[in-house]
C-alpha cells in the first residue's frame, strides 16, 4: 500500500495530524515525494578525498515535517535521502 511510510513515484503524500515525538501535546504532518532519476550525480569521500560517483536509476525521497500550531502556524523541516546506495 502507497502512503507516505512508503511512497510510490510521481505522488506527494501527506499524513494524518500525527502526536510529535517527545511532546505529545505537539501535532506534526510528514509529507513525502518520490523522485526517480535515470542518471544522477553524488559526492562521496574515500579516505581524504572527495569524489564525484555516476549512479544509475537513483531515487529520491524529500521528506518534510510540518509542525502544526495552536495559532496556525507551519514550521516546515525537509530532508533529502538517497534510496539507491549502490555505486
Amino acid at each position: 500500500m502507497d502512503s507516505y511510510q512508503d511512497p510510490q513515484h510521481g505522488k506527494t503524500y501527506i499524513s494524518p495530524s500525527l502526536d510529535s515525538f517527545g511532546e505529545p501535546k505537539r501535532k506534526v504532518r510528514i509529507a513525502t515525494k518520490l523522485i526517480e532519476h535515470p542518471e544522477s550525480y553524488a559526492f562521496a569521500q574515500i579516505k581524504n578525498e572527495v569524489v564525484l560517483r555516476h549512479k544509475e536509476d537513483a531515487k529520491t525521497c524529500i521528506t518534510a515535517k510540518f509542525f502544526e500550531d495552536d495559532r496556525g502556524i507551519f514550521v516546515p523541516a525537509t530532508r533529502r535521502q538517497w534510496l539507491n546506495e549502490n555505486f
